[in-house]
């Protein structure tokens, strides 16, 4: 984990809610799915079949701000969260909103 400095008691309202999110959605060690990358500073709640903007409009949780509002539904709903999200890194999500899966590399 890296140190950076808090501006605001809201920023470590947020950092809270994001890690508390984060271990929902991976258990003890806080991890992408895919690659195992364990900085939280990079890592993003991945909806998995992809329909996330669909969500967020259902919820009505659209536009700025969404990302934690999101974080805030998932502790709100661990169970449900945990079949609808995955966490990947940012590497892996473009991965995935590009290709539609996240290509495997061989170890050769």
């Amino acid at each position: 984990m890296i140190a950076f400095i808090l501006k605001t008691p809201q920023q470590m309202r947020d950092y809270i809610t994001k890690i508390r999110a984060f271990q929902i959605l991976s258990g003890a060690r806080i991890c992408c799915s895919e690659c195992r990358d364990t900085r939280w500073d990079v890592l993003h709640a991945d909806h998995k079949d992809g329909r996330g903007n669909t969500h967020r409009n259902q919820l009505g949780m659209g536009g700025t701000g969404a990302g934690m509002r999101t974080y805030r539904w998932i502790l709100k709903h661990p169970k449900t969260a945990r079949k609808l999200f995955q966490l990947l890194c940012a590497n892996c999500h473009q991965l995935k909103t590009t290709f539609g899966f996240v290509p495997i590399e061989s170890e050769e």
